[in-house]
């Protein structure tokens, strides 16, 4: 490998989504054809020879992983396999080894139940496809489960939700290591939105959690939906769910990975967010429609979701024609 190559290795098991694979590589072999810089590609597993997709194709591994000594990024692909993989002791250690090798770890949608396996992402924020977030979540604790991120980024550990936003989070490294215009450039070639940010939502999160509760929690996350202008505390929600607010807190957790404060306010936040792309009200009076008493407590509290602020979201995805109208 030549001393201004970066090796990326993309490791692989049974059961892999070959999107989540063939995404994020194909970004990388086309920064290499701008020659921006220059990536060195490898596809790994457990040991050499063909491994099977999710729909039984097979693709072969370059290499075992405890053959790697050096890389720059190992990339965890995600799948059914992946997120159902049950790694022994020995297959741990060979990772967390590559993991301290790497200057990067990342992880494609369900990748990220592999972080969650070795803990080299505990006290991280991560997120994967929103159907398994909850799932994510419950699995360790450790870890911040951001489950509406296109991708994040926490110090060395990368994660992104499936398919195209792989492709999303290879863009953000490209750019990170040749620059932004190398980044577009690599865009261009994929004919891709140049980029996505990481904090742009997957999916409504009031959809997301109801997809994955039944009974009367899933028309308590329906009546918060429809009254985020309401003032909304966990007494209130527990009496419509039949439950003490302590029972009703911890079931709410279990269920959706979030508090019930949490969830309030990432709903509020997500309201918010459509908003303001699609028209033009004025910031303080988003706020107020989304429940919030005011607006310096919902500018704190969308910069803590999305990591942007009201006024940039704003600016990056309106989708209306015309000026939006000026801030207090």
């Amino acid at each position: 490998m030549m001393a201004d190559t970066r090796r990326i290795v993309f490791f692989i098991v049974d059961g892999f989504q070959p999107l989540d694979l063939f995404g994020p590589l194909e970004a990388f072999a086309a920064a290499n054809a701008l020659s921006c810089p220059r990536y060195e590609l490898q596809i790994a597993g457990f040991t050499a020879g063909p491994t099977l997709t999710e729909t039984g194709a097979k693709i072969v591994v370059d290499v075992p992983i405890d053959t790697i000594a050096t890389l720059d990024t190992l990339v965890l692909v995600g799948g059914t396999g992946p997120r159902q993989l049950t790694l022994n002791g020995a297959q741990k250690a060979e990772l967390r080894r590559l993991s301290t090798a790497a200057r990067r770890t990342a992880a494609v949608c369900t990748g990220s139940f592999i972080l969650a396996q070795l803990g080299i992402a505990d006290g991280c924020r991560v997120t994967t496809h929103w159907r398994h977030a909850a799932e994510l979540a419950q699995m360790n604790e450790g870890v911040t489960v951001d489950p509406g991120a296109i991708f994040t980024r926490d110090g060395p550990i990368w994660s992104s939700a499936g398919v195209t936003a792989g492709i999303d989070m290879a863009l953000a490294m490209i750019a990170e290591d040749a620059g932004p215009a190398a980044s577009a450039g690599v865009a261009r070639q994929l004919v891709v939105y140049m980029r996505r940010p990481g904090n742009q939502m997957q999916f409504s999160e009031s959809l997301l959690a109801q997809s994955g509760t039944t009974g009367r929690l899933a028309d308590v996350i329906a009546w918060i939906a429809d009254n985020l202008a309401s003032p909304i505390d966990v007494e209130s929600l527990a009496a419509r769910a039949s439950m003490s607010p302590r029972q009703f807190a911890r079931v709410f957790r279990k269920a959706t990975g979030a508090s019930p404060a949490q969830f309030v306010e990432r709903l509020r936040v997500d309201q918010a967010r459509a908003l303001l792309a699609e028209s033009q009200v004025r910031i303080s009076d988003v706020a107020a429609a989304v429940g919030f008493r005011n607006v310096d407590t919902f500018r704190r509290a969308f910069e803590r979701r999305f990591a942007i602020s009201p006024s940039t979201y704003r600016a990056q995805f309106t989708i209306e024609d015309g000026t939006a109208p000026s801030e207090p």
